[in-house]
């Protein structure tokens, strides 16, 4: 339970003590910078204390904003660094207008006013990412934040900026040597964290240990000699590992009558003796599912300025990214759409046995969600108002489970493997000229790489009521033996009780396994000249 906060008007003791301190102290430094002023007057120097934060960045961003014709919201370092952002993505979410999807907790690609069509420029000129080789969007999972200086997202088009995103453009700017302090300037970071649950692995001899914790690891070289020569170098490297666990939260209303139908409760699970209006939500199916991420990154950029003389002046950078993504999961779950005896046994369909005539909709292979049984354990619930077809209003009662008891006709479990390698290179080589009046020239050339390695691998096994099987020696499909399981969502985590093996073979008679896989690569060489001049 959240608890609210509680606001206290009186004032205490020590809080008067705290206030009179700093009002103190403020009054001595107001004395103490009227002396200096008076001093410096007679010639004495006068010390500056100049203080550089967040306010500094926001001031940047908003005169980006501000100075710009078109619509563009920016971020700059302190934004980024501010906050334990693992990739670019995850520092854009905070720009108005854009919405990011996340995987395994940390952030992929993105939108632009809810449109995924973004294209991604470097340092406004053309960025080849690995993930959208053969389409245009924003997935930056394999740059790390720690590599950019900046973004600028722009949410209206420009006849100044390369064309092909339909919704915006996001501009990502690295580190301008230029714009170090004269000297050298080393920086690093290390960071190391680790889950309360995806520490502990199993290997394949059901042995437990604990993971190795995540890291993010950069280091930063930068050297400024007076502006006329300046270079940057960094290093990056990271690996993370999220375990999730869930269940199935498809809810649907229990025995309804027929496809579509009204639900009811034939069996009278709450004792009540009321068949026709309780109702009950049960999930499609009954079962849990768990997967694990484990990224490993690895970043590096160079980028060199230097002047030239009076008029000309160069800039090369590069910009390299490598991941390799293994997302690996297991499911197992029992359908909760069909009973067994909705489907056909030995060639009578389902409406033509006995007992079809007095209850139709028993018999019928249809979506109805009835696999519950009796000793099925009810909550309380609660009663709900609706107005019906005809504009009557209705009052249902509606409750959950506790303990549910299934006889299911289907049982699947499914493993799977995804594995994605990304490797991408963007390079930029630039020559400036200026007459230092009204003209100005540039001469770019663009080299970039990019790869993209995919595979996937399924393998299922289990017993569907769909499944063909005829073993018992009269044509038709075999008589369907339901699974009885039991689930108990009192605890902590629900609890799945099954009285037989599920790793005996008799129980199993489905397997099947798939693969598929795709080599992407692309290329990328430009050639640019821009001229301005000024009337």
């Amino acid at each position: 339970m959240i608890e609210r906060c509680k606001i206290k008007t009186r004032k205490k003791a020590l809080a008067l003590a705290i206030s009179s301190a700093l009002l103190s102290s403020i009054t001595l430094a107001q004395e103490t910078l009227e002396d200096e002023t008076l001093d410096s007057e007679d010639g004495f120097f006068v010390e500056e204390v100049v203080v550089w934060g967040v306010r500094a960045a926001q001031a940047r961003a908003i005169d980006i904003k501000r100075d710009n014709a078109n619509i563009v919201d920016s971020i700059v370092a302190e934004d980024i660094g501010k906050m334990p952002d693992t990739t670019i993505t995850d520092s854009l979410q905070r720009i108005t207008g854009v919405q990011i999807s996340r995987e395994a907790n940390e952030g992929t690609s993105l939108n632009v006013r809810g449109m995924p069509q973004v294209l991604t420029t470097l340092n406004g000129e053309q960025f080849l990412s690995p993930w959208t080789i053969t389409s245009v969007g924003a997935n930056y999972s394999d740059v790390p934040a720690g590599m950019i200086a900046g973004a600028d997202v722009y949410k209206s088009q420009s006849a100044s900026a390369i064309s092909g995103g339909i919704s915006g453009l996001v501009d990502l700017k690295t580190y301008a040597p230029s714009d170090l302090e004269s000297g050298l300037t080393v920086k690093g970071k290390v960071e190391l964290s680790q889950g309360s649950r995806s520490k502990n692995v199993t290997d394949t001899q059901g042995n437990q240990s604990t993971s190795d914790p995540d890291h993010n690891a950069s280091l930063f070289f930068g050297y400024n000699m007076d502006d006329k020569f300046s270079v940057i170098v960094s290093g990056f490297d990271s690996s993370s590992y999220a375990a999730n666990y869930a269940m199935y939260d498809d809810q649907r209303l229990a025995f309804l009558q027929g496809r579509n139908g009204s639900p009811h409760d034939p069996l009278d699970l709450n004792n009540n003796g009321d068949t026709a209006n309780d109702w009950i939500l049960v999930p499609s199916e009954f079962g849990a599912r768990s997967s694990f991420m484990e990224r490993d990154r690895t970043g590096a950029t160079f980028s060199f300025e230097a002047d030239i003389g009076e008029n000309f002046s160069t800039r090369a950078d590069i910009f390299y990214t490598k991941m390799e993504q293994y997302d690996r999961g297991v499911k197992a779950g029992f359908s909760g759409a069909n009973r067994a005896e909705a489907y056909e046994v030995n060639g009578v369909l389902p409406m033509n046995r006995a007992g079809a005539d007095t209850d139709p909709n028993q018999y019928r292979e249809e979506e109805q969600y009835d696999v519950l049984t009796s000793g099925t354990l009810l909550g309380e619930g609660g009663q709900f108002t609706y107005t019906d077809i005809d504009g009557n209003s209705q009052t249902r009662n509606i409750a959950t489970l506790l303990v549910a008891n299934v006889a299911s006709p289907s049982f699947q479990s499914v493993s799977t493997n995804d594995i994605n390698r990304t490797a991408a290179l963007n390079t930029n080589f630039e020559l400036n000229y200026t007459n230092l009046d009204n003209f100005d020239a540039s001469l770019r050339f663009i080299h970039a790489e990019a790869e993209k390695s995919f595979r996937k691998v399924s393998f299922e096994q289990g017993t569907p009521g769909w499944l063909w099987r005829d073993e018992d020696g009269v044509s038709g499909k075999d008589e369907i033996i339901p699974f009885e399981v039991s689930v108990d969502y009192r605890g902590e985590f629900p609890a799945f009780s099954f009285a037989d093996d599920l790793t005996d073979t008799s129980l199993l008679s489905l397997y099947r396994g798939y693969g598929e896989g795709a080599e992407t690569s692309a290329g990328l060489d430009a050639l640019r000249t821009d001229m301005t001049y000024q009337l």
